[in-house]
């Protein structure tokens, strides 16, 4: 194996050692080579594949939890090389700045929302972590609720542009000297080679009666998607992969029974599942008339249904 990867031995959703191999091939073979040259070529200055000769894409099944996972994952050297240097991050920031319209704010603020609501607190009195919090949009909008806003980032620069947007950085090491009653992870745990520890961690860092938010992309139909084997769909399709295991980036592919089990095996519960849709609603008439008239369509031409899960995700609330 490559000495840039470790082996995961063990789920790291649960620990189970019950596991089975789904899927394995060379990173730089085809066809996984070409998707891995094309897509990050988009990001930045374009992947380095002599760092991934001689390792594995293996994704392996948790048969207790149903994780599907990356048995190989980067250390933290080839981490650093992924997301400070092949994956440019003012590149992925302006990417994503000019897709998100006032629908995405919307739905960040009926999330948010619904967590306070649960709390049943005065935002006034609830502090808020986001863990991984990019760019800040998550930090904005509690701000305009009017909750004590912290967020936590690996990287310099994100910790940055929080003080400048006037959220208060808080460094990985120094998490458990804080308490919070709402820690949010937007589509972070898909990406942590070690998701269960760090769960685990963040709960030192929760109130009693708090809550983790966790949302990630739902993995409920990965096999479907893994028998086809087409790495050159884009993320949309709905037959795609590279939503749900994205080599070296997406390590962690859950479903719901694997998000509450690893709650369980952190110790804390879940107190509410919601399988979403991150797609906001369409702006124009036509468009809203097309999504009211598509079910009916469906029932009247059966044959032409397919699963669209492109953009489906799995959330859920913990706490103590």
């Amino acid at each position: 194996m490559n000495d840039h990867f470790t082996c995961r031995s063990s789920c790291p959703g649960c620990r189970s050692t019950d596991v089975r191999t789904l899927k394995s091939c060379s990173f730089t073979e085809q066809p996984l080579k070409n998707h891995l040259l094309d897509y990050y070529k988009k990001l930045g200055p374009g992947i380095e594949l002599e760092f991934l000769e001689g390792s594995e894409y293996v994704l392996d099944e948790c048969k207790s939890c149903g994780l599907v996972y990356q048995n190989q994952v980067p250390d933290g050297f080839l981490l650093n090389k992924l997301y400070d240097e092949w994956i440019d991050p003012e590149i992925w920031h302006e990417k994503y700045r000019k897709r998100r319209r006032a629908p995405y704010f919307l739905w960040l603020a009926q999330e948010t929302t619904r967590v306070l609501e649960y709390l049943d607190k005065p935002p006034a009195s609830v502090s808020f972590l986001d863990f991984g919090m990019g760019w800040g949009n998550w930090c904005m909008i509690a701000k305009g609720f009017g909750c004590d806003v912290h967020g936590t980032e690996l990287a310099d620069t994100r910790m940055d542009n929080a003080r400048e947007l006037g959220v208060k950085p808080v460094p990985w090491k120094d998490l458990g000297k804080h308490k919070f009653d709402f820690i949010n992870a937007e589509q972070v745990f898909e990406h942590l080679t070690e998701p269960l520890e760090t769960l685990e961690y963040l709960k030192g860092a929760l109130k009693p009666g708090g809550v983790i938010r966790i949302n990630v992309p739902s993995g409920w139909d990965i096999k479907r998607r893994l028998d086809i084997w087409d790495w050159q769909l884009q993320s949309d399709d709905p037959d795609a992969l590279s939503m749900l295991v994205a080599p070296l980036q997406h390590v962690n592919c859950f479903n719901y029974h694997a998000l509450s089990t690893m709650g369980k095996a952190a110790g804390l519960r879940v107190v509410e599942h919601v399988s979403q849709t991150a797609k906001q609603p369409e702006k124009s008439f036509s468009a809203r008339l097309k999504s009211a008239i598509k079910p009916v369509y469906f029932a009247i031409r059966p044959a032409k249904i397919r699963p669209n899960t492109g953009e489906r995700r799995g959330c859920v609330l913990l706490t103590h």
